[in-house]
């Protein structure tokens, strides 16, 4: 099985733990050939193979095109990360186009900046359901949530900081 990761940051040591770098690495262990398009954040190669992982680093929606309409027709599934990630609703509209399933994942909708007003302590304020309604750019980033084949919710635990306990 062939898998596309799309997630707007680099897989790089410095988010080596992250769940997606995690279960990619995992699925390379299993057998599986894992690709991954992120956002260029100045590393020094635009495209390496980090674990077994294929990563390809794009700086553009122009480029990301060029590079996603390469990559999607050779993978089985796509998997999306993460609500505020500009590639995703490109990813997802290309994915359907070419007929590739499309997984959806989020760390936790409570991190979601268009639900919430802060991101860091949630639950101080009311969720922002108005904004919600009424704006095309959370309609558009919300779309990968909406139409994809499956989703995978990952929880993100709130912790007490001052006790350290949830």
């Amino acid at each position: 099985m062939r898998v596309l990761f799309v997630v707007p940051y680099g897989f790089n040591d410095r988010l080596r733990y992250f769940p997606e770098f995690v279960i990619a690495r995992h699925l390379v262990k299993l057998g599986w050939e894992v690709s991954a398009c992120v956002r260029w954040e100045g590393e020094l190669t635009r495209q390496d193979t980090t674990e077994g992982i294929s990563v390809v680093r794009v700086r553009n929606r122009l480029e990301a095109v060029h590079r996603l309409l390469s990559l999607i027709p050779q993978s089985d599934v796509v998997h999306i990360f993460h609500l505020r990630n500009h590639l995703g609703p490109l990813a997802f509209c290309l994915s359907k186009l070419l007929k590739r399933p499309v997984i959806f994942s989020e760390a936790g909708l409570l991190h979601d900046p268009f639900l919430v007003q802060d991101r860091d302590d949630p639950l101080a304020f009311p969720l922002r359901r108005q904004f919600i309604r009424q704006s095309v750019r959370s309609w558009f980033f919300h779309m990968p949530l909406t139409g994809s084949d499956k989703i995978i919710p990952t929880a993100t635990p709130i912790f007490d900081m001052s006790t350290g306990t949830p």
